[in-house]
């Protein structure tokens, strides 16, 4: 088919394969000329579809589909590959003993993605979804391989299943935008669900506990969850019991990290963590919307020792490790700035604290001091070499009433240095003589100093307190 846009509805032939310009110039538009149930494409057997935009009329037409795959009546589409599919209640429909492969589609806009049910197989591999409720949402004993997708912003549950059976979860990357991460129920339907090598990054933005959701959960069934990194969910794992099937999924070699609860259960459910393997450190990834680790990450070869990587190594945890990961170069980036400087003083002693960081291949900060706003550091300024497991320097070394000015860097083991830490301003005076101190124009990596109080304020004067710290 020609580049251009059609406003039709389509009935396949069996075996015959409708190949288009391309999604970037070859669209079937469904807005606003087709009645509000349809169906865009109706599959016929081993046929093939590939190299359109097929556009929905979603949410204006609340029941439209794109792509109709359904062995019961004879429309069972070999492969699907290639588009764009956008704007749909469903965009494609799996239903019926099909076995269609789904491949290197980019998804946008549609209610839910993907729609298995009725014994539906087949192999949803190397697809994008972004922005929707469900990226795939199973039914009925439906048991697709759902493997090395990448899943966006969903807001309802990223992979959905109900009453499934034999469905397997491998090597994908899904960043939520709220709700569930993976939320399966079986009340004794699964034979297997393997989840395994993913990385999962949760939404933890929510205020409240009844918001809240947790990365991965199952319902009324066991399953293995292993090799995936689980973070930034308010619960990483959780496990339920439902009209009398119990849950008791084996969790081993993962890395949760983050999470407001790591292990949530309810009912008489169970998590087993017996296999060992799980660790709950930073992954280090490369940063931004890059997912792949970094050097020195404690993801590195710390999978299963019986899964091996590409290059025959013991398995990395998350969606790049294992026999389906990818082969690349962890790049060594230095360690994140230190952040959140603040300080206190006694009439002895100036005690500067920060956030610590979380990186495995931390080895120690630096801390440097002047007398000048706005200074840069060198070895000359250099007042303390703090070790990796603090984040706390006392310095004696100053003047009642005079200001000081402050910053940190961090350090990885193999010499890289952080960007430098805001700029603290501190200066210490008796308790009756404190005041504060006029806002100066900001400069650049200035931070504002907290006060013992708790309350932000740039610049201020810390005062000394007539009582000594805690320890």
């Amino acid at each position: 088919v020609g580049a251009g846009t059609y406003k039709e509805l389509l009935t396949m032939i069996p075996g015959i394969a409708l190949i288009g310009a391309g999604m970037d110039s070859c669209m079937i538009d469904g807005r606003r000329t087709v009645p509000e149930n349809y169906t865009m494409i109706t599959g016929g057997d081993s046929s093939v579809i590939e190299g359109f935009h097929l556009r929905g009329g979603y949410p204006d037409y609340t029941n439209c589909i794109g792509i109709a795959s359904d062995s019961l009546y004879g429309w069972s589409v070999k492969r699907i590959s290639n588009n764009k599919i956008s704007d749909f209640y469903i965009g494609i429909g799996l239903s019926g003993r099909v076995n269609t492969q789904v491949s290197n589609n980019i998804f946008v806009d549609n209610s839910c993605g993907i729609y298995p049910i009725f014994w539906a197989r087949g192999l949803i591999i190397n697809n994008t979804f972004t922005n929707h409720d469900n990226a795939v949402a199973m039914w009925t004993s439906a048991g697709p391989t759902i493997r090395k997708n990448v899943i966006i912003n969903t807001t309802d549950k990223a992979i959905y299943g109900d009453f499934t059976d034999s469905m397997f979860f491998e090597n994908n990357l899904v960043v939520i935008g709220k709700d569930y991460g993976v939320a399966l129920g079986s009340y004794g339907g699964f034979k297997t669900a393997p989840i395994r090598n993913n990385t999962l990054i949760g939404d933890t933005t929510s205020s409240s506990l009844s918001d809240s959701y947790p990365v991965v959960h199952v319902d009324g069934f066991s399953n293995e969850i292993r090799n995936n990194i689980i973070t930034k969910g308010y619960y990483g794992i959780s496990a339920s019991t439902y009209i009398g099937y119990g849950s008791n999924p084996q969790v081993s070699y993962n890395d949760l990290w983050n999470n407001v609860v790591n292990y949530d259960v309810y009912g008489s459910a169970s998590i087993d963590t017996s296999l060992g393997g799980n660790i709950y450190l930073d992954p280090m990834f490369v940063g931004g919307d890059d997912y792949h680790l970094q050097y020195g990450s404690p993801c590195v070869d710390a999978g299963d020792p019986n899964i091996k990587d590409l290059d025959s190594s013991r398995s990395d945890i998350g969606c790049y490790g294992g026999a389906y990961g990818e082969t690349y170069t962890y790049l060594d980036y230095p360690p994140k700035p230190p952040d959140s400087l603040s300080a206190v003083s006694e009439s002895t002693v100036t005690i500067l604290t920060w956030k610590p960081n979380t990186e495995s291949d931390l080895s120690h900060y630096l801390v440097y001091k002047d007398t000048i706003a706005g200074f840069i550091p060198d070895t000359f300024k250099i007042v303390s070499n703090v070790p990796k497991d603090s984040s706390i320097f006392r310095d004696y070394d100053f003047v009642l009433g005079k200001t000081y000015y402050y910053r940190v860097s961090a350090w990885d083991l193999t010499g890289h240095r952080s960007e430098y830490s805001d700029e603290l301003e501190v200066k210490a005076t008796s308790v009756g003589e404190y005041t504060e101190q006029e806002n100066r124009p900001p400069m650049r990596m200035q931070a504002p100093p907290i006060l013992p109080c708790g309350v932000n304020r740039a610049p201020a004067i810390v005062p000394s307190l007539p009582f000594p710290l805690p320890s």
